[in-house]
């Protein structure tokens, strides 16, 4: 389980966040961003500069926001 709330690979890049959105943020070892499973089956590289709007949009299901380009 995790969310967009907080920013991708927040354990590796922000040990001040507070707990329980680190946890709960997405991330990996890969350098510089995470691949994410899409819902339309494809997979993407997001990387960590990606602006945090955006980032969050594309984790509401119900906040009608439209993706731009990432």
């Amino acid at each position: 389980m995790g969310n967009t709330i907080g920013p991708i690979n927040a354990r590796l890049r922000k040990p001040d966040l507070h707990g329980r959105l680190m946890e709960l943020s997405f991330g990996s070892y890969h350098t510089g961003g995470a691949y994410f499973l899409l819902c339309d089956g494809s997979v993407q590289f997001i990387t960590e500069s990606i602006n945090q709007d955006i980032y969050t949009g594309l984790g509401s299901r119900d906040g009608h926001e439209v993706p731009q380009e990432f």
